[in-house]
């Protein structure tokens, strides 16, 4: 209803350095949208647990500025521990992007038991250093969790 919320959009408003050759959570500092279903935590909010069990339409993107080569993945896991590969139910891979801007979004929807936390990753690798997210674009670096049915 619209009494009743079931969605939740956290979105990274400051940006944050990605250290290359490791799996590294998002914050999402802002809240855009928030509900009782969704509980975020961790430092600048990294994880987000789901209060309400059932089919949920969970999706993120990340931008990096301009940077190196190397390959980028970005991916959404249950958990709250990234190396857990069994725990990851999608990801998107920039194989090959260049030394320009990098965008990559993905979405599903996943069945949860109620207290389900899911957390935003992303590697790069090859790469000598660091790369921020992109934020001056607005809107670009978030997630977004929405609550379909039981």
């Amino acid at each position: 209803t619209s009494v009743t919320k079931h969605d939740a959009r956290y979105e990274q408003t400051f940006f944050q350095l990605v250290p290359p050759n490791a799996d590294t959570k998002i914050t999402m500092d802002t809240p855009v949208t928030s509900c009782a279903d969704v509980t975020a935590s961790g430092i600048g909010n990294t994880d987000f647990l789901l209060n309400r069990a059932g089919l949920w339409r969970c999706s993120a993107c990340v931008s990096l500025v301009a940077g190196t080569t190397g390959i980028r993945h970005l991916f959404l896991t249950t958990g709250t521990v990234l190396a857990t590969l069994a725990n990851r139910f999608i990801g998107a891979t920039d194989a090959n992007p260049g030394s320009g801007a990098s965008t990559l979004s993905v979405s599903t929807e996943i069945r949860v038991a109620a207290g389900t936390s899911v957390c935003v990753g992303y590697f790069h690798g090859n790469t000598p250093g660091s790369l921020a997210t992109e934020i001056s674009f607005g809107h670009m670096v978030h997630i977004a969790l929405t609550w379909i049915r039981p």
